[in-house]
């Protein structure tokens, strides 16, 4: 520990800081997670743990979840013997490893373990609910017990483990998108990419025989879980479609067509545009408002997934069997994002614009026109969902913002990081630490996940960290300070993601700096937030042509790891979905 605390005090470059980081502090974070796969197997088997749902397990049910003891107690000491091993294994390797003047090879690596780790955890998750399911049809029941649950399940993966991995590639690929496409074309910004993406072809008999397939497969998945008597998603889709349904009828109550849009706009600020889309969509095709919701829950996943086929197609050339198997993870990933989070309607509304703004970006002719068309897309989203345009401009922002710095301020910005990369490390490691004892062992579920009130808790949280890091240093900090400290880490972070050498470094050290970003909330709900307003389903193309299909081999695992992560999902949520009567 003395070593450790020797070698944190000195600022080293960024590669020995992220070589000392991961080198000393593994063996640190596998026992972290090995502490939290005890604290997920305790929970699974404690017969007091709260449902999700309002309603309690019943007395019955309890010897059902005995049942499943010993296979819990069994995946415990696999999973107990094989994360030290990969851990030691990891160490030995990255010991051995020579750094070359770049971070790009051990970021791989690293990148390449805790998706390992992370597919390790969620085949565990889906092991364990297949299991109890096979315990004498426990799910056929109405009362569904919380850990089991699709939704308790990934919320106890993200939250508990702060694995992030699966957005932030995404992210990546759409702040490169956006560079690409609009920054380097109408700013007549030009550098070169080591990425070689010539345009594809016309459109085959194969593909559309997919694109039909996986369209029917999205309207499937969509109306599904309408169609069960009691299902997982009474607490999810039909929140969603009753509160919705609640606006509209208010919105309609109104006398003439001004009083329905002031009162809209005064009244659902956050959301305006989506309550007046559906009215009127009502309007003219004269349906009752939960039929009209229940098309349009059908309809908007369709056209979602239709869009995204359509840059799969089109726009990047993609081999066959990356197109076909990015057309089926389309067609389900809006599912296993949006749809099981409350969030349905708010976030589809939001995506209509985000998809005219992308698509509208990636055309060749570039116009002052167009751009004012672009700007107008991209600020109505705040009126079709706020959150959704906050998170998109907040990406953004720290983006084009970062364009305009000399090299002087971002020198000065580097510095800053490297100088309290301590500070925010011990913060985010205290932050961690308090977000497993609360979440395992004083777990309260909040009656709105999303809400204003968790998001100034998670600050208020944060300020307590640095309150600790100030008995730590002997040195007292400021609330100015805190909320200065705060700022300019985020945005510090970011911009650090772009001063690497090369557009390949970029991308990889991005991971690593953004997976700091998010865990600096320590709160599941921005990062499911980030999770699904970044725009999964048009990225999703570009990352894998990067990842898979890179003739780099250390690329190669990355992209398989990462589809296996999302077949273990699909799955999952396959199980979840149509094993319940």
């Amino acid at each position: 520990m003395r070593k450790l605390w020797r070698n944190l005090r000195e600022f080293p470059s960024r590669d020995q800081l992220i070589r000392r980081l991961i080198n000393e502090l593994l063996p640190l974070t596998i026992s972290l997670w090995l502490f939290l796969i005890l604290c997920e197997c305790i929970n699974n088997l404690n017969l007091t743990y709260q449902p999700l749902s309002i309603n309690y397990i019943e007395p019955q049910k309890i010897e059902l979840l005995i049942s499943t003891e010993k296979t819990q107690i069994n995946l415990l000491k696999i999973l107990t013997i094989l994360i030290p091993i990969l851990s030691i294994i990891t160490v030995k390797i990255n010991n051995k490893m020579e750094f070359k003047g770049n971070a790009n090879n051990f970021l791989l690596k690293v990148l390449i373990y805790s998706l390992t780790i992370f597919l390790l955890i969620e085949i565990n998750s889906f092991i364990s609910y297949i299991t109890i399911y096979i315990n004498k049809g426990f799910l056929r029941n109405k009362y569904v017990y919380s850990s089991i649950n699709f939704e308790r399940q990934l919320t106890t993966i993200l939250s508990q483990f702060n694995i992030i991995l699966i957005p932030i590639p995404f992210l990546i690929c759409f702040i490169y998108i956006i560079y690409k496409s609009f920054i380097s074309k109408f700013m007549k910004i030009k550098i070169k990419l080591p990425l070689e993406i010539e345009p594809s072809g016309n459109i085959n008999f194969y593909d559309f025989l997919v694109l039909i397939l996986t369209s029917f497969l999205t309207i499937l998945i969509t109306y599904y879980p309408f169609s069960l008597k009691h299902n997982l998603f009474d607490n999810v889709y039909w929140c969603d479609l009753l509160r919705y349904a609640d606006m509209i009828i208010d919105v309609k109550s109104k006398d003439s067509l001004s009083s329905i849009i002031g009162y809209t706009f005064l009244r659902y600020r956050d959301r305006p545009l989506s309550i007046l889309f559906i009215t009127l969509f009502e309007i003219i095709f004269g349906l009752p408002t939960i039929e009209s919701l229940k098309i349009l829950i059908i309809l908007i996943p369709l056209l979602v997934h239709l869009s995204t086929c359509y840059f799969i197609l089109k726009i990047r050339g993609i081999p066959a069997f990356n197109r076909y198997l990015l057309m089926f993870l389309s067609s389900i990933s809006f599912q296993i994002t949006v749809a099981q989070h409350a969030g349905l309607l708010s976030n589809l509304f939001a995506l209509i614009p985000l998809y005219i703004f992308l698509g509208s970006l990636i055309s060749l002719n570039r116009s002052k026109s167009k751009f004012i068309f672009e700007t107008f897309l991209l600020f109505s989203i705040i009126f079709f969902h706020s959150y959704t345009w906050f998170m998109i401009i907040f990406i953004l922002l720290t983006f084009l913002i970062f364009i305009y710095l000399n090299d002087e301020m971002r020198a000065n910005y580097r510095l800053f990081i490297r100088e309290k990369f301590i500070i925010i490390s011990l913060n985010i490691f205290f932050g961690f630490v308090r977000d497993i004892i609360y979440r395992n062992f004083y777990w309260i579920p909040a009656p709105e996940a999303y809400s204003v009130l968790e998001a100034k808790i998670s600050l208020n949280n944060l300020f307590y960290y640095f309150k600790i890091l100030s008995k730590v240093f002997e040195k007292g900090f400021e609330p100015f300070n805190n909320f200065f400290i705060f700022f300019f880490s985020i945005f510090g972070i970011i911009f650090l993601v772009f001063v690497a050498d090369d557009i390949l470094s970029n991308l990889l050290f991005s991971w690593f700096g953004v997976f700091f970003v998010l865990l600096l909330f320590s709160d599941s709900s921005i990062t499911y937030r980030l999770l699904y307003v970044t725009p999964f389903h048009l990225v999703a193309p570009y990352f894998l042509n990067i990842f898979y299909f890179s003739k780099n081999r250390s690329f190669r695992i990355v992209g398989f790891l990462l589809c296996s992560i999302m077949i273990i999902l699909i799955l999952h949520f396959v199980v979840v979905l149509f094993f319940q009567k």
